[in-house]
């Protein structure tokens, strides 16, 4: 089963942001003092982030934003679970099948 150029370089650029959402939920560390405000402040745009990226997925939209206002959990990368979900998974099941 071949798969179309254009839906490999979506799901690259999607792999890429899901990514520096990541990276950009992981900065706050580096703040100590700040680290939870800039949290506050991001969770909800990362939410929406994802929302908009991975098919409009409430589920994983509020993961994101759980796992960034909770405290000490900004190492689990929820966009790039996100994106898994939605690409790796469904290829691995189609290897599957065929």
């Amino acid at each position: 089963m071949e798969q179309k150029e254009g839906n490999t370089r979506v799901e690259t650029l999607k792999l890429v942001i899901a990514l520096l959402i990541d990276f950009i939920g992981v900065i706050s560390y580096f703040f100590p003092v700040m680290g939870e405000l800039l949290d506050a402040f991001w969770a909800p745009l990362s939410a929406i982030l994802v929302y908009v990226f991975f098919k409009r997925k409430f589920i994983w939209a509020s993961f994101t934003f759980l796992e960034e206002v909770s405290p000490f959990s900004d190492v689990m990368p929820s966009a790039t679970l996100a994106w898994y979900m939605e690409y790796a998974r469904k290829k691995k099941h189609n290897v599957i099948k065929s």
